[in-house]
């Protein structure tokens, strides 16, 4: 990752949301394969069902900016949109803390079905880019 785009997630986040509080969204709400975590759309209506996700987003207002925090205020519901912010989320706090993710899509019957996967280190934690 380039130093230019560290800054652009800067202008994001006041500071870098804890370890901890992802751990716990990602052991909560993903599926461990292979050495990753894996969120799929199912696993986000559990976790939207049982308010982890709520409670995740609501623990994470303090680390945003002001004017970003509308990524974590939104209304969440369960559609595929806020499913996406949901990947939104992730996505950036992976990039702020150079966390190893990826996202691939798998099409059955025609609609396409997204997979968010973030790198796991052998001790549970994040494997990161450093």
């Amino acid at each position: 990752m380039d130093k230019n785009n560290k800054t652009n997630y800067h202008q994001i986040f006041k500071s870098c949301v804890p370890q901890e509080l992802t751990l716990e969204l990602l052991d909560k709400i993903s599926l461990k394969e292979n050495g990753f975590w894996v969120i799929t759309y199912e696993k986000y209506k559990q976790g939207i069902h049982t308010g982890i996700i709520q409670d995740f987003f609501s623990a994470c207002i303090p680390y945003y900016h002001i004017s970003k925090q509308h990524y974590i205020t939104r209304k969440l519901n369960y559609t595929k949109v806020s499913y996406s912010n949901l990947l939104t989320v992730l996505r950036q706090i992976c990039n702020n803390s150079n966390i190893n993710w990826r996202q691939n899509s798998k099409y059955f019957n025609g609609v396409a079905n997204v997979y968010f996967l973030i790198q796991q280190n052998t001790d549970g934690a994040y494997k990161t880019n450093y």
